[in-house]
């Protein structure tokens, strides 16, 4: 059977009509893609007593509710707090493919500066956050793992549960009004990566970089 693709328009208004977990069972059920399990399964034999990466490559071999658009995934996770603690939504994208892309103006002394592709969409779409989804009581969180290009999380007040109607609708529009399709091509392109220190003004102290995702040296753009 082939898997449903979300459009632009089918991915704002299914958000828009909620992120409730009744909602979402009507969602497809999908692994994460295909980069992402590759790299958690290198990281397992790489350190194979290492109980994180026994959890990271179970939670990318896990089925959750998923929409599947042309670039990628968008997922949520709805966790009810204990005791005292806060309920929280999470709502969060990754790219169905992300290579590494060589900063060649950057190079020093043979060693590769480059970013994820994640890295720079991501970069990207902070820079285009809506106030929107801030009012509605989003926040945007660290988002390093493969692939993924945003981290939206909302924490219930105490007396309040979480409005997830109102987050639903808030991103859906957000990310009906984005290219991200466009987006992504923009940054493939050669003439982007050769301006890309300028622009985002953060990559002119970039580090050497290898080509695989969670080696020692941080993004140089810090996110993503």
């Amino acid at each position: 059977m082939k898997k449903k693709r979300y459009s632009r328009s089918d991915l704002e208004r299914t958000l828009s009509q909620g992120i409730g977990q009744e909602l979402q069972r009507s969602w497809p059920q999908l692994l994460r893609p295909q980069c992402v399990v590759a790299v958690a399964r290198a990281r397992l034999i790489e350190a194979e007593a290492d109980p994180y990466a026994e959890e990271q490559l179970s939670e990318a071999l896990r089925q959750r509710p998923a929409l599947q658009t042309d670039w990628g995934l968008v997922y949520v996770e709805i966790s009810a707090g204990e005791a005292d603690d806060p309920d929280v939504a999470t709502v969060e994208a990754c790219l169905a493919d992300d290579p590494f892309l060589e900063l060649p103006h950057l190079r020093r002394d043979g060693d590769t500066v480059g970013a994820h592709l994640s890295d720079l969409v991501g970069a990207v779409l902070e820079y285009q956050a809506d106030e929107a989804l801030f009012d509605a009581g989003l926040s945007w969180a660290d988002n390093d793992d493969t692939a993924q290009v945003f981290r939206l999380v909302a924490y219930s007040e105490p007396g309040q549960p979480l409005d997830l109607n109102g987050l639903g609708r808030a991103v859906g529009r957000w990310l009906g009004r984005l290219d991200v399709d466009a987006m992504i091509e923009a940054c493939r392109q050669p003439e982007s990566l050769a301006t890309i220190s300028r622009i985002l003004g953060c990559l002119s102290s970039a580090e050497g970089r290898t080509d695989e995702r969670g080696g020692a040296a941080s993004s140089p753009m810090g996110i993503g």
